[in-house]
């Protein structure tokens, strides 16, 4: 949670102009030192042997507010750090305050400082002599600024990194030259950067099954060229033809496809072969995914966060465009439109990229003048947006454009197709596949596999989207690669303008438009200038909209770009071990279900998934395999028991039982100690009574519990079996081992339940094992059916061998019904339910099924991801840049401020609203307030699974990967 940036609200400095004082004084008071008026210090030691505490004070961020205009900050670290006597004894760390005031008068404020319980915060006032004011602290004040807005606010990936990177800027730009032990200072309050990753473990875990890891580890677009310190970009330019790009050969695909001749999309001949594209196979199916994926967030992969941002991405694309969602649909229709694909030079889509929308239509000119009109509409609600025509290699198109790009839209037609695109650099790559100069997607023998592997025409597709080899060729190669880290650095250039200009777009006072200059570098000669919505140079763009990368052009690099391209290309070249990968997903959407189905072919050597892959390679799983029935979760994976990971256990298990004298019961023969073992392992959770009685409780009680009662998860894990008798003979040396290793320790009984024998294992007597929670637990194993089953909870077991026997009995003569949590309980051989097995498993290596009950469960149960918890977290966070606008910026709305400004509305994920708390000096949220002040409404609905049920399932194939997923609405 800390790397979350938790560390969230009232931060930072009491700035009420962002001007130099015309008569500055500076102040440096040791926080020790200093005398309060009003309260003390709060002594924090006393919390320091409780963790949890401690995290939670860590955590909370303490403020400096002054009374009257200024700006002042703590200096060296983190306050209850250094009170926690952790970098000096006796709580006595030279923790200082530094302040910046606007006149050599008494300056007087308050610390805002967290409660040493964790609860919240306290205010002490303070107030300190002018005659104490030091013109050496000029300088400390900058070294304090740069640690705060850089250390405490940037590093921690809270929102207004943009502001913050500006104010260290200036921080620096104030220090000037720098000596040698400056430096050292300033590497010690600038921490070394990370990229964090900011999703909780859920998200980790959905990637996974869902294939999004692979696609992440596979395409590594926000892998960025590294360059080292001390190079000159003055140095003799290098020819970009001279810079080899990706040598990893292509799949040989003539063995996979053989003689097939698929039905292919009709827009799949206009479409460069190197660009990414989404086809719909209908007008229908396109809207249907464009509602669904503003419904969801995104089509299928959406995750489970509880957002605090909303950049409004769609909308902005659908304003240049002219293409609006909500009105296409009513305005075309299936009699215009009879297919749809979506293309583009890169998946930049945040930072601005080259979009093209082809309409498949066999009444183009009617279609193209339908769609000219309203984007003429459109445009013209926008002042500035001008009218444009021309063409193109033969290809003639008409639209709108505004000098800033927001409004950006061109029509033409194409052989049986009507184009828009916000990319006359687009239309020009359209062009030359319609002249034959260029390849199109149809001439691919990787396009024609998966288009024999996903059928067009299938009830089951709502789209296609296909990466094709020579696409991520590209993307990887020197131009693209290069020209992406200077439009990474171009970013940061105009960014920079903006902070530095701020004040002005905002008050609108001496405010001049027009050109402005920066001796910031850029990678090209770039006039900017300044609109009233903010910096635009007509070469780079603006912040929200670079400039796409397919329209930056050049024929030399420097030296320093040549190098650190060659430096990515070798470390990503090592991922492949022979050939390269197009990748390919499948979406559909009905009534019922959300369903995709990806492929990736090959994943790269050291993918997460090798593990995984060893244990599985050359097994399948049966429809039948680890024993399906109603559970609220179950995972399986198919086991081959050659495999290294296994065979590494095996010779483990040898050695300590084999090798143990006290265990040679049958030692001799147990040379092979996982012979039984069968070809599938799985984990599963039962419906039961006791997930509700543990949702009902707080974390606190549930912790304890759990603890008391042994830890009875109506979990288990069932371990197939192939040899019954080796499995009796590794149970019986497995027993005797851990006898003769720790005797008298364990008790083994063996029980029954309905004639059918089991084992129950306890501690043998009470601190035997030496651990508290150990003496309550249980762990129950007998053999059912073809598998081993452990559990902790006796009536998990139970109903295993009810299913079983109930399997045994003539078909039809059981059935059985049960709650979406709880099953019914055991009430004899006569009421024994049978649980109805699902369909099979979704994927042959690896799959998983859960309902709503999972993530309803483990997100709101657990301390760490409660979503109630983290909700707040998301909307705090908002907090300090809000903050820094309502303290600058006294007379607007902060939210408002950034919106414009920044291109990012900040919400609360609670519903609540933003507004200013006069008494604590902070905006705060209607829903969850701020960290002095915390609440939680009473009534909060996590959207965190809006589906009644969800299967993955994971096929390995071809060194790749196929990934499938179907998640079940809930039932009208």
């Amino acid at each position: 949670m800390l790397r979350r940036g938790l560390l969230l609200a009232l931060v930072g400095c009491w700035s009420l102009s962002s001007a130099a004082f015309a008569e500055d004084v500076f102040f440096r008071v040791r926080l020790s030192e200093m005398k309060f008026v009003d309260g003390e210090l709060p002594d924090y030691r006393a919390v320091q042997p409780d963790w949890t505490v401690r995290r939670r004070v860590m955590a909370t961020p303490a403020d400096v507010q002054l009374d009257e205009a200024g700006e002042a900050y703590l200096q060296r670290g983190d306050v209850w750090s250094s009170i926690f006597g952790w970098s000096e004894p006796a709580g006595q760390a030279p923790v200082h305050l530094v302040i910046r005031a606007a006149a050599q008068r008494d300056v007087s404020g308050r610390l805002v400082l967290p409660k040493p319980d964790g609860s919240g915060l306290i205010a002490v006032k303070f107030r300190i002599a002018a005659n104490t004011a030091q013109a050496s602290a000029a300088r400390e004040f900058q070294f304090a600024k740069i640690e705060h807005y850089e250390r405490r606010l940037q590093a921690n990936n809270v929102v207004g990194a943009a502001w913050y990177r500006h104010q260290v800027e200036a921080a620096h730009k104030a220090l000037g030259e720098l000596s040698q032990e400056d430096r050292l200072r300033l590497r010690q309050v600038s921490p070394q950067r990370w990229n964090g990753n900011r999703n909780n473990e859920l998200d980790r875990t959905y990637d996974l099954f869902s294939g999004g890891r692979a696609v992440s580890e596979n395409l590594q677009l926000d892998r960025e060229l590294l360059f080292p310190r001390g190079n000159s970009d003055k140095e003799k330019p290098v020819s970009l033809d001279s810079i080899t790009g990706i040598t990893v050969k292509e799949i040989d695909w003539q063995p996979l496809i053989k003689d097939a001749m698929p039905t292919l999309d009709a827009l799949a001949s206009l479409i460069p072969a190197d660009q990414h594209v989404v086809f719909f196979p209908t007008f229908a199916a396109a809207m249907k995914v464009a509602d669904e994926a503003k419904l969801q967030g995104t089509a299928i992969l959406r995750r489970t966060e509880l957002s605090s941002q909303d950049t409004h991405l769609v909308d902005r694309y659908e304003r240049q465009l002219g293409l609006s969602l909500s009105t296409l649909g009513r305005l075309l229709g299936p009699q215009f439109v009879s297919s749809v694909a979506i293309t583009g030079g890169d998946p930049y889509f945040a930072t601005g990229t080259d979009v093209a929308v082809l309409f498949e239509s066999k009444q183009s000119k009617i279609l193209a003048g339908l769609l000219l009109a309203k984007i003429r509409v459109d445009a013209a609600k926008v002042a500035d947006a001008k009218p444009v025509e021309g063409t193109i290699d033969g290809i003639k198109y008409i639209g709108s454009r505004s000098p800033d790009r927001r409004v950006c839209s061109f029509v033409a037609e194409l052989d049986r197709a009507v184009v828009v695109t916000n990319s006359l650099g687009q239309l020009q790559r359209l062009a030359a596949v319609r002249a034959e100069k260029a390849a199109a997607i149809e001439s691919l023998p990787e396009y024609v596999f998966f288009r024999q592997r996903y059928q067009l025409g299938d009830a089951s597709e709502s789209a296609l989207l296909f990466i094709s080899d020579a696409t991520i060729r590209r993307w990887c190669g020197p131009r693209w690669r290069i020209a992406s880290s200077r439009r990474t650095r171009d970013a940061a250039v105009l960014t920079q303008l903006q902070a530095s200009h701020l004040d002005a777009l905002v008050s609108g006072k001496e405010l001049k438009l027009g050109a402005i200059t920066s001796d910031l570098p850029t990678s090209q000669q770039a006039d900017m200038q300044l609109t009233s919505e903010g910096v635009l140079s007509p070469s780079l763009g603006r912040p929200d909209f670079l400039t796409p990368i397919s329209e930056l052009t050049f024929d030399s690099v420097t030296i320093a770009e040549r190098d650190a391209y060659e430096r990515w290309r070798t470390g990503y070249q090592n991922n492949w071990s022979g050939v390269f990968d197009p990748i390919a997903l499948r979406i559909g959407s009905d009534e019922q279900r959300l369903s995709a189905d990806l492929s990736i072919m090959p994943l790269i050597v050291r993918s997460e998934y090798s593990l995984m892959q060893q244990l599985v390679m050359g097994v399948k799983l049966k429809p039948d395999s680890g024993e399906p029935h109603d559970t609220i979760a179950h995972f399986i994976l198919a086991l081959n028991r050659e495999s290294w990971p296994v065979q590494w256990l095996n010779g483990f298990l040898k050695q300590i039982m084999v090798g143990n004298e006290g265990a040679r019961v049958g030692a001799d023969k147990a040379v092979d100690p996982l012979g039984w073992l069968g070809e599938s392992f799985s984990v599963f959770a039962d419906r039961d009574p006791y997930w509700e009685e543990l949702l009902k409780l707080d974390a606190q009680d549930r912790a304890t519990k759990l603890r008391r009662e042994g830890f009875r998860l109506p979990v288990g894990i069932r371990i197939e079996v192939k040899q019954p008798l080796k499995l009796a003979l590794f149970l019986t040396s497995l027993r005797a081992y851990i006898q003769q290793s720790g005797p008298n320790l364990t008790k083994w009984e063996t029980l029954t339940h309905r004639e059918q024998s089991y084992v129950k294992v306890t501690s043998a007597r009470r601190g035997a094992a030496g651990i508290e929670e150990l003496d309550n637990v249980a762990v129950y194993y007998s053999t059912v059916g073809d598998g081993l089953i452990l559990t902790p909870n006796e009536e998990v077991l139970k109903r295993a061998i009810d299913r079983q026997l109930a399997r045994e009995i003539a078909p039809g003569e059981r059935g059985g019904v049960s709650s979406p949590v709880s099953a019914p309980e055991n009430r004899g051989a006569d009421a024994a339910p049978l649980a109805k097995s699902a369909d099979g498993w979704l994927g042959e290596s690896v799959a998983v099924r859960f309902d709503q009950v999972v993530p309803t469960f483990f997100l709101w149960s657990s301390e760490v991801v409660d979503p109630r918890q983290a909700a707040q977290t998301n909307s705090w966070s908002n907090l300090p840049i809000l903050n820094e606008w309502k303290r600058r910026y006294p007379g607007r709305d902060p939210v408002e401020v950034h919106a414009r400004f920044w291109n990012t509305e900040l919400v609360c994920p609670g519903g609540g609203r933003y507004v200013w708390n006069e008494q604590w000096r902070t905006m705060e949220s209607t829903a969850f307030g701020h960290p002095g002040e915390p609440k939680m409404p009473e009534k909060f609905e996590a959207p965190l699974f809006p589906f009644a049920k969800a299967n993955f399932g994971l096929t390995f194939e071809l060194g790749g990967l196929r990934s499938r997923l179907e998640l079940l609405r809930e039932s009208k």
